[in-house]
């Protein structure tokens, strides 16, 4: 005798909750977090990101020798940049910068190892702190590039 199973009624399921996450690197070259040494001539950084939030902006600014900020060596490198999110499950290439001894000029010495950054942001920057919010609002991931750059010391002279 063989029996046959009927469900009783339909499972209902709430629909997936919205998704709160900053948003995040998918792809970089260099790649992130690898040490990296800088030749003469500059590197392009290249980042592609995702965002769980689909149609949302993405907010983003790199920065030279941070985290932690020092005011006599952090530099930010251009400024507070925003893009539209790429639909989910696309990457965004946000605009690549290039880093040389020139578009940073270090602090004079400060030594060949410093720290490259990008604050990545689902909310507008605070514009009084580095990499934070106003009203507390958002999720800000930092990635950091250890990168290896021999500048040629600076002097001043009288």
């Amino acid at each position: 005798m063989s029996a046959c199973i009927i469900p009783v009624g339909p499972e209902f399921q709430d629909p997936p909750a919205t998704v709160e996450a900053p948003p995040w690197i998918a792809l970089s070259t260099p790649t992130v977090s690898v040490p990296f040494t800088i030749p003469p001539i500059g590197t392009d950084f290249v980042v592609q990101v995702a965002d769980a939030t689909p149609g949302g902006t993405i907010y983003y600014q790199w920065v030279f020798e941070y985290p932690p900020f020092a005011s006599n060596l952090t530099r930010p490198v251009g400024g507070v940049q925003k893009r539209q999110a790429a639909p989910v499950g696309q990457l965004l290439e946000i605009d690549s910068t290039t880093i040389s001894c020139t578009s940073v000029n270090p602090a004079p010495n400060s030594g060949p190892n410093h720290l490259l950054a990008l604050i990545l942001a689902d909310a507008p920057f605070s514009t009084f702190l580095l990499g934070e919010f106003d009203d507390g609002s958002g999720m800000a991931p930092t990635y950091i590039w250890p990168v290896d750059m021999p500048c040629p010391a600076t002097t001043v002279t009288p």
